[in-house]
């Protein structure tokens, strides 16, 4: 990301594009002024001009921003702050006066300490830390960021604010989830049994290697926490092992360690169900140790569960009982669950769920279209014509470019327009839709809305995926399930023991 942006910066398109810019390349203050107006600024969104002045290392433009402006705080919209704008470009003169001309927090501290933790030296973060330490109460944060660049970590565990804090429970999670190559640090731990709440055994059973997770794990069961330990879910280390294992001798290990491959979850699920989010292959890698019978209250089987979620035809209580037993929840939780929480779960759980891009509008006629793309104007709604849509995605790209256009705001925040969409089709006696990109784009959903003349507004969606994600079509995007069409792609090698 950091090389496209350096690129796009410095790119000739922009040099030709953008007047002002040539005027930075040289240096030339008076012909920037001339030419640079911040009201009518063709690339105002997209980047400021000190970012360009600063790529270039124009010294007599940036000693007038230096005097005449104020950047303290400020962060591009590639999320970078100015600091690490002038990290990234190699500007350390200007990185310097700027630290000593204008006011930063501990928090643009730590954005610049952070990229020169990912991408620089101990000498360069020595260089700058030494004269803008951070304060007392963001020491944590900077400590946790330094495990990325050893030599750097080690230089701040050697001050004495930085030593007392290895031993604070967010620095030994991030040991232990992350780092395991850091354990001789926290050594002195006595008690990780709260790292059983959180995600922290989702991490080590996701090692790439496997010396490193037996290595996590045999320091863990020395420290509180045992083979039978569970997590805030109420799954044990046998069902996250199960779910998230690398590979087949992680499991094996486990229970070679003590893990119960019998314990049933705290709603009752057995130890197989956790497969129905593994693929065949490492189904068949742990069948050795699994009982593939157990059934759990409701009498179901692995294999019953995975015939629900690639059979077409499904029913309420289908999808009910999946998200039950994927999430180990009661239904009236599910119930509760508001839409940052459900996703958040989900990818816990390691499932990915539709979240729409491109917003799509299609039309009987080119003059509706256009009819309709002034009303977008009028609204401050931005729209592009679809022809680069159709060159990108060709034979897949299944619309008529010239009655279709692409709304530049995500389907799901269109709502509060919905009542000037239905004005137009009932102005014009026109019927016209609003969908979300198909299976081309994103592989697992479409979502589509259909504004006809004086009628309700009607939802529709097909779903590809898993009925995990019809739920959350259904409850979030407030489609009735009777219109929503499931028609599973996952392909076999994904499928419990096709």
């Amino acid at each position: 990301m950091l090389e496209s942006y350096k690129s796009f910066i410095t790119s000739q398109d922009l040099l030709h594009y953008v007047e002002w810019i040539q005027a930075v390349r040289n240096d030339d203050l008076t012909a920037f002024l001339s030419a640079y107006d911040p009201s009518d600024n063709p690339v105002g969104e997209l980047f400021d001009p000190l970012e360009v002045v600063i790529a270039y290392g124009a010294n007599t433009i940036f000693d007038y921003f230096l005097l005449h402006e104020n950047y303290s705080h400020y962060y591009t919209p590639f999320n970078l702050s100015i600091l690490t704008v002038c990290a990234i470009f190699k500007q350390d003169e200007f990185l310097h006066r700027m630290l000593a001309e204008w006011t930063f927090n501990d928090d643009d501290l730590i954005a610049l300490y952070d990229y020169i933790i990912q991408y620089g030296s101990l000498s360069h973060f020595k260089e700058i830390y030494q004269q803008f330490p951070i304060q007392e109460e963001a020491h944590l944060d900077l400590l946790r960021l330094s495990l990325d660049h050893e030599s750097i970590f080690y230089f701040l565990k050697a001050h004495t604010n930085y030593q007392t804090l290895i031993m604070h429970p967010d620095f030994i999670y991030d040991v232990v989830a992350f780092f395991p190559q850091f354990l001789s640090v926290i050594e002195g731990a006595e008690d990780l049994s709260y790292l059983s709440e959180t995600d922290a055994f989702i991490r080590i059973f996701e090692f790439e290697r496997f010396s490193d997770f037996k290595r996590t794990l045999d320091f863990c069961l020395k420290r509180g926490i045992t083979a039978q330990s569970a997590d805030d879910y109420g799954l044990k280390l046998i069902h996250l092992a199960l779910r998230h294992a690398h590979e087949a001798k992680y499991v094996e290990y486990l229970v070679a360690s003590g893990a119960d491959t019998k314990a049933l979850t705290s709603l009752g699920y057995p130890a197989a169900h956790q497969l129905i989010l593994r693929d065949a292959r490492f189904t068949l890698e742990v069948s050795h140790l699994i009982d593939f019978d157990q059934t759990d209250a409701g009498g179901k089987t692995l294999n019953d569960y995975d015939r629900l979620d690639h059979s077409e035809a499904f029913h309420v209580e289908d999808v009910i009982a999946m998200i039950r037993m994927i999430f180990n929840l009661d239904e009236k939780a599910i119930y509760e669950l508001d839409v940052e929480e459900f996703y958040a779960l989900s990818k816990l759980h390691g499932l990915k769920l539709f979240t729409p891009y491109i917003t799509l509008a299609e039309f009987e006629t080119i003059a509706l279209k256009d009819a309709f793309t002034q009303r977008l104007y009028d609204t401050g709604l931005d729209a592009l014509d679809t022809e680069g849509l159709s060159q990108v995605f060709q034979t897949k790209f299944n619309h008529d470019t010239d009655k279709t256009i692409q709304i530049m705001s995500p389907i799901d925040l269109l709502d509060e327009y919905h009542a000037m969409f239905q004005s137009f089709a009932d102005a014009n006696n026109a019927t016209f839709k609003l969908a979300s990109e198909g299976y081309e784009i994103n592989q697992l959903a479409q979502i589509e809305y259909t504004f006809k003349p004086l009628k309700p507004l009607e939802k529709r969606a097909v779903v590809y995926s898993h009925l995990v994600d019809v739920y959350f079509i259904h409850m979030f995007y407030d489609i009735p399930f009777d219109h929503i069409d499931y028609a599973p792609l996952i392909s076999k090698n994904k499928r419990f023991l096709s």
